[in-house]
């Protein structure tokens, strides 16, 4: 220890001070124990990480080797201290054991450093004969590994030739272990020189923005587009409601993964919070990333820049986008009806489904709705709809086509006596091709009755032109 803390360690045990110490950084740092002729005796590349244990991390523990007789040693082989005053100094190790590792080495992230190597880091330190052998790796289509060099937990493939941008390479990945024996999974990884993204390419698809407690924010996306996105280098922001202002920005790093076409994305600060609370058939593409913007909870924006700079996409949320019968909105995501429809329109978006568990993270969201094509003017789609919040016919799409731009709409619906029920839409401008969406409420926030209620739609243009129609509908519910 220093030698100005001799006195403070001096009652754990055997104690020597230093007059010149190092500095250890709290994250992670690299430690050397060498003899006088520079022989390195030990070394250890040590990581916050290694705690296993989110309070210990924090400060005041010590982190202690378990087995000091195995040839491996990696995170596996560290763990915090037991000892209630949180350190072993000058005595035998609380964690003293068997050196517990059963756990093959895995891929833990990937990035090209040029067109000509790829560079993967593992959970841990792999065998350095068994990670070095070309064998143990094959790259497709028509690329050979020529050489593998090791530097701790990562690998450097040289390839034969360079790779070409935007053509989609599948690497596999078996036959490596670590110093123990456990031998890896076979395993392969997308591997991508990206084309640059254009906006729109990929859309914000869902956001969470009020957790519910102990939870955390996500933002996903949805690539619309037929180009393969790399995850690497894109820009999440978090923008001023009010004045539109970039208040915090980050960009994904070391997450390295290649969305394909039609593929989603869950972005946010704790991956294992959102699986934990969220079901997800991809929990792969919840991806934590380091500084990631916090939400508002009451009104918000977002917005997604490509590692070009382009914006993608931008929207600015309301907790009064949520269905309205929903009583506690923490932890309920919004999520995007139509991935071609309009971003910032409301009509687009609407709360999660119940049945989901609020949220669909990194997969098809439970709002999700596909138009068949239609003949006529207007229609109710679909005709019979149970605003419970489930999921399915959540809500009546007033779909129309008109015959030119230049409307603007009256949207009344009525119950089956007559009697006022929703003024939709007071003079709205129309597109010319889109649809209106009834959630199912009446004008004073109550829930619709269960029964037949009739939409009167009223058109003028600037001309002068007048359209009148009336669509039938039903509001169902269970009895």
């Amino acid at each position: 220890c220093p030698a100005a803390s001799v006195p403070d360690f001096q009652p754990f045990g055997p104690t020597l001070g230093l007059t010149s110490w190092p500095v250890l950084n709290n994250d992670r740092d690299d430690l050397t124990l060498k003899a006088p002729d520079g022989t390195v005796i030990h070394r250890v590349d040590y990581s916050d990480t290694w705690y296993h244990d989110n309070t210990k991390r924090n400060g005041g523990y010590s982190l202690e080797m378990i087995d000091p007789f195995t040839t491996c040693d990696g995170p596996g082989n560290w763990i915090a201290s037991d000892d209630p005053s949180g350190g072993t100094p000058g005595r035998r190790n609380s964690v003293w054991g068997k050196y517990p590792d059963t756990v093959a080495p895995a891929i833990a992230s990937w990035r090209l450093a040029g067109a000509g190597t790829i560079t993967i880091v593992w959970t841990e330190e792999p065998d350095s004969a068994l990670a070095t052998d070309p064998a143990n790796y094959a790259l497709a289509p028509g690329i050979f590994v020529s050489t593998v060099a090791l530097s701790g937990d990562t690998v450097f493939l040289t390839l034969n030739q360079p790779l070409k941008t935007g053509v989609l390479y599948i690497l596999s990945i078996s036959g490596v272990a670590d110093c123990i024996g456990n031998v890896m999974a076979p395993a392969q990884i997308r591997i991508l020189i990206p084309i640059p993204l254009e906006p729109l390419d990929l859309v914000i698809n869902e956001i969470l923005f009020n957790p519910r407690t102990g939870g955390v924010d996500y933002l996903e996306l949805y690539n619309r587009s037929d180009k393969f996105a790399l995850t690497d280098g894109l820009v999440l922001q978090r923008l001023d409601f009010a004045s539109g202002d970039l208040v915090t920005t980050t960009t994904v790093s070391n997450t390295a993964k290649v969305l394909a076409p039609g593929e989603y994305v869950a972005f946010t600060s704790n991956s294992a919070t959102v699986l934990l609370q969220y079901f997800t058939p991809n929990p792969e593409w919840v991806l934590p990333v380091s500084g990631m913007p916090n939400y508002p909870d009451r009104d918000g924006g977002a917005r997604v820049v490509s590692a070009e700079g382009e914006v993608l996409d931008e929207f600015f949320y309301e907790e009064t986008w949520h269905f309205p019968l929903i009583r506690d909105r923490n932890g309920v995501s919004l999520e995007r009806i139509d991935f071609d429809g309009t971003t910032q329109e409301r009509e687009n978006w609407f709360s999660a489904a119940s049945t989901v568990g609020y949220g669909t993270p990194a997969y098809r969201n439970s709002q999700f709705r596909v138009f068949e094509p239609f003949d006529g003017d207007w229609e109710a789609d679909p005709e019979s709809f149970s605003p419970d919040g489930d999921g399915y016919n959540d809500q009546l799409f007033i779909r129309y086509r008109l015959t030119g731009p230049g409307y603007a709409a009256h949207v009344r619906i009525f119950d089956s006596r007559g009697r006022l029920v929703r003024y939709l839409a007071n003079n709205i401008l129309l597109e010319t091709e889109g649809h209106l969406i009834w959630d199912g409420t009446a004008d004073d926030g109550r829930k619709a009755h269960v029964g037949i209620y009739v939409i009167q739609v009223e058109l003028v243009n600037p001309n002068g032109q007048t359209k009148a129609y009336k669509l039938r509908c039903v509001v169902a519910g269970r009895m």
